[in-house]
């Protein structure tokens, strides 16, 4: 088995790998965010997405609370500068 954490900041050559992997018979498990702040796709994951024999998307857990406090559900990143937005309370 090979795992992958992180892959949307690897560069696009993760596919060929996890591919090679994969006809090798090895199991090949990849984790990674699909989309960026913007909601655009992020690095390599719709082709890893698209060649992938299982896909099991997930999205964070925010309370009510939260979700009414913040405006959103917790199913999407987003960007902050640290010098300029104040942290989220």
């Amino acid at each position: 088995m090979a795992a992958v954490d992180e892959a949307q900041f690897l560069d696009d050559g993760i596919v060929s790998v996890a591919n090679d992997l994969a006809d090798r018979g090895v199991r090949v498990i990849v984790a990674g965010t699909d989309m960026d702040f913007r909601g655009e796709p992020f690095g390599p994951m719709p082709q890893l997405l698209a060649i992938a024999e299982r896909v099991d998307k997930l999205h964070p857990y925010a309370s009510r609370a939260a979700t009414l406090r913040l405006g959103t559900s917790g199913s999407s990143t987003e960007s902050r500068h640290p010098q300029t937005d104040p942290p989220s309370k």
